[in-house]
């Protein structure tokens, strides 16, 4: 089984949030009790993820240190932005930096959502007791 790519997860996440924040006059309490559970569910998707952002970081790090051995074994080189950029021009440390950047977008996108869960945690309860008020 091929393995999701980042953008793959936000598409999965962006659907899974758009069906669980569509509220109605019948589910509305179910929602107010699943949305601590919800919450705890992005908080450990995003623990997951900033692992593998941690990961991702040390592999790049890892894979500069070996081509800037390899290039400083070629000539002489001094350590400058313009050597960096060689090094992070490679095809394989580029493909690594753009699942970085997709990574991190990842991260705060679930980030945003355990925040807004928060607020949304709050709407629903004061919805539901708006609706008691308005049945009594």
């Amino acid at each position: 089984m091929e393995e999701k790519t980042y953008s793959e997860y936000y598409d999965d996440f962006k659907d899974h949030f758009k069906k669980w924040c569509a509220f109605n006059r019948s589910n509305i309490a179910d929602k107010a009790c699943q949305a601590s559970h919800e919450k705890q569910w992005i908080i450990s998707r995003l623990h997951d993820f900033r692992r593998d952002k941690e990961i991702l970081s040390r592999k790049i790090n890892k894979r500069r240190e070996v081509e800037i051995l390899k290039k400083s074994k070629e000539f002489p080189v001094n350590l400058t932005k313009s050597t960096l950029d060689l090094v992070d021009g490679l095809p394989e440390l580029k493909e690594m930096n753009d699942e970085m950047k997709e990574l991190e977008f990842l991260i705060r996108y679930l980030e945003d959502m355990s925040k807004m869960m928060m607020f949304i945690a709050q709407d629903v309860k004061n919805v539901l007791e708006a609706i008691r008020v308005e049945e009594s």
